[in-house]
């Protein structure tokens, strides 16, 4: 076909050697026939319905004005004969009737007539196309070449054109010049279908075979398809019949059997060649192996044989619940030509399907053991052939393992401080176990032994525990949950979790807190990172001051630059630990207890003020304190009050009652009250200049 590129680049390479070939041949018949009109260059042979023949050709150049007629040659078999001349110059075609080339091929030159008779460049063969009908359902075409070698300008592709109904030509395919046949398939029975040949040149004319056809039909049989498997679609229930094509390319459809109460009965039919696969909704296969062939019919309704047929796979099983064994059986999947390479065993208990045995081609039972109780398994069963082409799936057969479990795993999630005399713990339960108890129980260290705290019976997941005897600002504590299951088989102890003891020490110096904790023992998922948060005037930041890895149990806050803002002097904090998601699909999280430190203020007082000049204001600067508590007050010798506010962020410009105030000392009187409560009091004098 066409979209093959690289034979389009080489047939583009092919005609640029023979363009060059014929210029050559070309300047040496100019220089042999010096003083003639040169023979036109003939490009298509067209062939009408009747026979008759329309030659095309290029016209030739008369610089001299010497011309005198083309001459049109044919060779009908018995040698070239004149059959007609055109005496315009400029005329590029020539109809020859009575041609016959709807009978054989004719052969074409054309020359030009000056002084002499020029020699013709080219010799053309129409196309003669023979359709004959091999009987098998498909029409085999052949016609002969046009000329050796090709024609530069030609195209390198043939189109095969069909008239199917009369009158109604439809192009149905192209082959490459070079391969002059074709084998049409024919989906039609007794009908007389015709064909055509056509090339196309680069000069814009076309060369038309002859047409021809025939009556066709198809008389021969498909052959018996070869079924590739017989599965079970074991979401639905349905049995899927796959095959491999008919090698009759004229087969247009398939015959659906199953054997049935001792014989085989016709199901369905499939229409389509290249449809080969069939589903039987509402199959047995989940009660019975079920058997099934296929037959293929053609065009004309010949129909094969059946095949071989093949049957479904169908499996049961049997449980030992004391033993904790299920028996699995199934019957062996028949007749692929290859045969039986192995069986395998696929089992699923809630999520995806996993193989458990791969077994021989003889074998066909298994005992799946170490089963868990009050769990669904489902079964199915794998067939494959040897060569590993195909394979069939049996139906799906599930079994309830009907024994109380054993839980799977005891998870204490997390140990987190809510206050100084109450840490919560939580415990990732298994909640398809039956268990009788979980009893959570604590140490203040692991060489002591563990003391009963609290018992659950569980019903949610997380269960929830609280110990409420317990000083969480002064020490961390160990936990672990013990778990009795309902049969009283042994027990599993979870893993210990241990809670988080936060510490802080303040630096007066450098305004440097030290924060010191104990880590967090121990999760599943381990530690991702420990994350600080600080309350400053009693409230907390939604966002953590800092974060630090899992390696890292303290940290420095320094607190130098909140100095000049609205600080109390009381600093809160606590570390919260965060855990990587761990195998049970959790990221817990646990926090430590919460402790306060508090700083004593920070006071500076300006002793002068210069009305106008660089220090033109004056204020107190004060920070950790209590703000609501802020008071302060500027007097002058006469005792009056000239400034007085409660703002810490006010200040006082030197006026008093919208005027500056005379040159003069001041005394000023600042009080306030800390975090903790205690009392300040600060005087002093106040120079005031301009």
């Amino acid at each position: 076909m066409k979209t093959e590129r690289h034979i389009r680049i080489r047939d583009a390479g092919m005609k640029e050697l023979k363009r060059f070939i014929s210029v050559i041949f070309f300047l040496v018949g100019s220089f042999m026939s010096f003083g003639q009109v040169t023979s036109p260059e003939v490009k298509c042979l067209a062939v009408d319905a009747v026979g008759d023949v329309t030659v095309t050709w290029i016209s030739a150049a008369d610089p001299t004005g010497i011309f005198v007629e083309y001459r049109v040659y044919a060779d009908n078999g018995g040698g070239f004969v004149q059959v007609g001349t055109e005496s315009v110059l400029g005329a590029s075609s020539f109809n020859h009737l009575g041609a016959n080339a709807n009978a054989n091929s004719v052969k074409y030159i054309v020359t030009s007539f000056s002084t002499a008779e020029s020699l013709a460049q080219d010799t053309l063969s129409t196309i003669f196309l023979s359709v004959n009908n091999p009987g098998d359902g498909t029409a085999l075409l052949i016609w002969n070449i046009m000329s050796t070698p090709a024609i530069i300008t030609a195209n390198n592709w043939y189109m095969i054109y069909q008239e199917y109904p009369t009158n109604v030509w439809s192009l149905i395919d192209s082959v490459q010049y070079g391969d002059e046949n074709y084998r049409d398939t024919i989906t039609l029975c007794n009908e007389t279908i015709n064909y055509r040949i056509e090339l196309e040149d680069d000069s814009g004319c076309n060369s038309v075979s002859n047409i021809d056809g025939d009556i066709l039909q198809d008389l021969i049989p498909p052959d018996a398809p070869v079924i590739d498997w017989v599965t079970v679609d074991t979401a639905t229930g349905d049995a899927l019949i796959n095959w491999t094509e008919s090698n009759a390319i004229d087969a247009t459809g398939y015959i659906i059997l199953e054997f049935i109460s001792g014989g085989w009965i016709i199901i369905d039919t499939v229409y389509g060649y290249a449809n080969t696969n069939y589903t039987k909704i509402n199959a047995l296969v989940d009660f019975q192996p079920e058997n099934y062939g296929v037959a293929a019919f053609d065009s004309c309704s010949n129909t094969s044989p059946m095949g071989v047929p093949h049957n479904s796979i169908y499996v049961s099983t049997s449980l030992d619940i004391c033993a904790k064994e299920v028996s699995i059986t199934w019957n062996a999947y028949q007749n692929w030509n290859t045969g039986v390479l192995r069986y395998e065993v696929y089992a699923s208990s809630g999520g995806a399907y996993s193989l458990i045995s791969s077994l021989g081609s003889s074998v066909t039972s298994y005992i799946h053991t170490g089963v868990l109780a009050n769990k669904l398994y489902c079964y199915v069963i794998r067939a494959v052939n040897v060569g590993e082409t195909s394979s069939s799936i049996s139906n799906k057969v599930c079994r309830f393992v009907n024994q109380p479990p054993l839980p799977q795993f005891a998870y204490l999630q997390s140990a987190t401080v809510v206050s100084d005399d109450e840490i919560e713990v939580r415990f990732h339960s298994d909640v398809s176990a039956i268990v009788n108890s979980y009893t959570l129980e604590r140490t203040d260290n692991l060489a002591n032994p563990f003391d009963v705290v609290s018992v659950s019976t569980g019903g949610m997941d997380p269960i929830v525990f609280a110990d409420y005897n317990v000083s969480a600002d002064n020490q961390s504590y160990y936990y672990q949950v013990v778990l009795e299951d309902s049969c009283g088989r042994s027990s599993l102890i979870s893993n210990i979790g241990r809670s988080i003891l936060l510490s802080v020490t303040e630096n007066k110096t450098t305004l440097v807190n030290l924060l010191q904790w104990t880590k967090y023992e121990s999760w599943d998922g381990s530690i991702m990172e420990y994350r600080i948060f600080r309350s400053v005037n009693g409230v907390y930041d939604s966002s953590p001051v800092a974060t630090v890895p899992a390696s890292q149990s303290f940290y420095q806050d320094n607190i130098g630059d909140l100095v000049t803002n609205n600080i109390t002097g009381e600093f809160c904090y606590y570390i919260e630990a965060v855990e990587n998601v761990n195998n049970y699909g959790i990221s817990e999280t646990s926090f430590s207890n919460r402790t306060c430190i508090n700083h004593i203020p920070i006071v500076y007082i300006p002793n002068g003020l210069f009305i106008g000049g660089h220090n033109n204001t004056w204020k107190p600067k004060v920070s950790l304190i209590d703000f609501s508590s802020y008071d302060v007050k500027v007097v002058n010798r006469q005792g009056h009050i000239v400034f007085n506010s409660t703002d810490a962020n006010q200040e006082w410009d030197g006026s008093y009652k919208e005027k500056y105030v005379p040159i003069d000392v001041y005394v000023y009187q600042l009080t306030f009250v800390d975090a903790e409560g205690q009392f300040y009091e600060f005087s002093g004098h106040v120079t005031v200049v301009r």
